[in-house]
């Protein structure tokens, strides 16, 4: 495998060569496809559930801050606090942003009934196998915006987590 994270490839390319393939080849691009798109979607809910557990949190201790402190004492402390809601406000924002519901496609009954070619089994299963590297690469496109979200939410929630530990010493002392 290699290191990089993600390679997409051109699907008319693909489209082309897939054509000049033996069925043996075709079946097998067929069940690798279908392993990948679902490998996609189980990445689409692991990334959900942690921004979800993102956006939790994140809310959590923005309503800490926002109802059960008060800013006030030294310009350094109202500082402290003033940095603390931006962080972990941002850390909300990005969060809800990765969650954002949006449409994603799949093959559709159009794809799956492909008009001129439904008496072909051997040219519809080539027509399936592109559908799903079409509709795979989509959803690692969004995927990946969705984790770069959740990197960025991490970081600020971390952060905002360090400012609000740091006040809470601050005050203990």
């Amino acid at each position: 495998m290699d290191a990089q994270y993600l390679h997409f490839i051109n699907t008319e390319k693909a489209e082309a060569e897939i054509m000049g393939l033996d069925d043996s080849a075709v079946e097998y691009l067929y069940q690798f496809g279908s392993m990948m798109v679902g490998d996609a979607g189980q990445w689409t809910s692991h990334l959900d559930s942690k921004l979800t557990a993102i956006f939790g949190w994140s809310s959590g201790v923005l309503a800490f801050l926002v109802v059960g402190t008060k800013a006030q004492g030294s310009l350094m402390h109202v500082s402290a606090m003033i940095l603390a809601v931006a962080l972990t406000l941002a850390a909300v924002i990005l969060a809800a942003l990765g969650l954002k519901t949006d449409e994603w496609p799949s093959p559709s009954e159009e794809d799956w009934f492909r008009e001129g070619i439904l008496e072909h089994p051997g040219h519809l299963r080539r027509y399936h196998v592109i559908s799903m590297l079409e509709t795979h690469q989509y959803h690692l496109r969004k995927n990946g915006r969705k984790a770069k979200l959740l990197r960025y939410a991490e970081k600020a929630l971390v952060a905002g987590a360090i400012v609000v530990a740091a006040i809470l010493l601050w005050r203990a002392f």
